[in-house]
C-alpha cells in the first residue's frame, strides 16, 4: 500500500517535470532571444 503511493507521487512529480520543463526551456528560449534582438539593435545604431 505505502509502495503504491510512492509510485503515485513518483509519477505525478515526473508528470509536473514534464508540463514544467518545455515552459522553462521556452522562456529561457525568449529571453535569450530577446536579448539578441536588443545586442542586434544596438549594432545597427553604432553603424
Amino acid at each position: 500500500m505505502h509502495r503504491k503511493r510512492k509510485e503515485i507521487l513518483y509519477t505525478v512529480y515526473h508528470v509536473l517535470v514534464d508540463a514544467a520543463f518545455p515552459f522553462t526551456a521556452l522562456r529561457i528560449i525568449t529571453i535569450k532571444t530577446g536579448r539578441l534582438h536588443k545586442y542586434e539593435k544596438g549594432s545597427l545604431r553604432k553603424q
